[in-house]
């Protein structure tokens, strides 16, 4: 018996453990990801998640991509543009001046050849800086509603019911030592 008090004592700091993380360090980074899918109000930092292979295997299918909005774009720099309502991540192989407005040509690191269509400044929603590979894939199912209440809610509620559990113990066992005191007996 008094192994699986210990055992389920272990087992209950692991999973506090397990949420404390969560809530305080996964929650934050899966918010901040949410919102800038969303807006550019925070520094102007946009995110995707990939959902095809044309950057593999410098950018895997399911990452998160970040991108901010910059004054120019060199050869070399993977952009984020819009294109018939999608928003395509590619490498940007050259430069053309048309008129008055830059030009750029891309194409995918896993494409054979580049893109068929050049790319106006106009179009592109900017630069990556920076990704975390295969995330995305989560950040996904946190945008469903049961992925929303699985991944996000339920571990906070979990949380706030171990706190409150924690602090009804305290509030014991010190109405109890209180009694103690009152009735002369000691510990």
């Amino acid at each position: 018996m008094k192994a699986v008090r210990v055992t389920l004592k272990l087992t209950k700091k692991i999973l506090y453990t397990l949420l404390t993380i969560s809530v305080f360090i996964l929650l934050p980074f899966v918010v901040f990801t949410l919102l800038t899918s969303k807006t550019t109000l925070l520094s102007g930092i946009k995110s995707y998640v990939v959902v095809s292979g044309s950057m593999e295997p410098t950018i895997p299918t399911g990452s998160i991509i970040y991108t901010n909005k910059i004054d120019f774009y060199s050869k070399g720099d993977v952009i984020a543009y819009e294109k018939e309502n999608r928003t395509i991540s590619h490498r940007v192989l050259g430069i053309e001046g048309i008129g008055n407005e830059l030009y750029y040509s891309t194409k995918g690191d896993a494409n054979d050849s580049a893109d068929s269509d050049l790319v106006s400044r106009s179009e592109i929603v900017g630069k990556t800086f920076f990704f975390v590979p295969y995330l995305g894939k989560i950040v996904m199912a946190f945008k469903t509603p049961l992925g929303f209440a699985l991944g996000i809610v339920l571990p906070a509620l979990l949380f706030i019911f171990m706190e409150l559990w924690n602090i009804k113990k305290e509030i014991e066992k010190s109405t109890e030592k209180k009694i103690m005191e009152r009735l002369g007996v000691t510990a």
